[in-house]
């Protein structure tokens, strides 16, 4: 087993396969992550054959012998399930970071979500702005990200580094894409002005991106927390229309979230304006070329 740029842990999970096809029918975005040379990307799973950029492995087994990689990228994680599988979340991203330092990485990117701030009103939400979550999957991320920062803490400063990503919603991967994609009509809230959910998007070609930057920039530009987002926040509406899909209402049941929008200032500095993340219909064609490459 050889060096990898990047060693992505999580792979079998929804955002894993879907930045995998985009990945797979796109040697540009693959380019990216490559110090030098092609870029070799390693996907660990829990289960599968091994072999070739496969890492079959979970925490608690030996490495193979000789692995090392440039750049760990933290995708697994739990979504749902009661306090006891929630507190994986936690658990995993320590793992990542004892991982990272095992095979001499020099950075862990951890995926994180807007739902750590989901309890935030006006202005969008910006990375230093105060945890405010509204569910418990959101309160698991919290947690999570207050264990990385413990993690360091104790650590003064030695790698690997660490980079916190907020992601709203990653169009592919979210449950309005896995309706539209089962067929038949997606149901959407109405609020009382009328108007449907919106939410902050970012395309699987743009997660990509960013990625790619993180992995790559310089020590001195790396953010401790990032908010992976477009422009403006899309209105979930617009996605079903832009998709073809039949689209029914109903009326927004107490606590639903009328707007979800991450602050793209910082991501902004960093790898510029990922247009195609505020527009329904190019986040749709991102979608498409990334189930045409599976």
């Amino acid at each position: 087993m050889d060096s990898a740029d990047l060693l992505v842990l999580g792979s079998s999970g929804r955002v894993g396969r879907l930045l995998r096809a985009v990945l797979a029918g796109s040697p540009r975005l693959r380019a990216g992550f490559a110090s030098s040379g092609g870029g070799r990307i390693l996907w660990q799973a829990r289960s599968g054959s091994p072999g070739g950029d496969v890492l079959k492995w979970q925490p608690g087994c030996p490495l193979p012998r000789g692995l090392s990689a440039r750049v760990v990228l933290a995708l697994w994680g739990v979504t749902s399930g009661g306090p006891e599988a929630l507190a994986q979340n936690a658990v995993l991203a320590r793992a990542a970071l004892q991982l990272a330092q095992r095979v001499g990485a020099r950075r862990v990117l951890h995926l994180s979500s807007a739902a750590v701030q989901a309890g935030l009103e006006g202005a969008p939400a910006a990375e230093d702005m105060p945890p405010a979550p509204v569910t418990p999957y959101g309160r698991s991320k919290q947690e999570m990200e207050a264990a990385i920062e413990q993690w360091h803490s104790v650590r003064h400063g030695a790698t690997p580094r660490s980079v916190v990503l907020r992601v709203g919603n990653l169009a592919g991967a979210d449950q309005l894409f896995g309706a539209i994609a089962r067929g038949g009509p997606v149901v959407l809230d109405r609020f009382p002005d009328g108007a449907g959910p919106r939410r902050s998007y970012i395309g699987p070609e743009d997660m990509l991106r960013l990625l790619a930057r993180l992995a790559s920039c310089p020590s001195a530009q790396l953010p401790a927390f990032v908010n992976a987002t477009g422009p403006q926040p899309v209105a979930m509406a617009d996605l079903v229309r832009a998709a073809g899909a039949e689209l029914r209402w109903r009326h927004a049941p107490p606590g639903a979230l009328p707007v979800m929008a991450l602050d793209p200032t910082r991501m902004q500095d960093l790898c510029g304006t990922l247009r195609d993340s505020g527009s329904a219909r190019t986040l749709v064609a991102q979608w498409h070329r990334a189930r045409e490459a599976a």
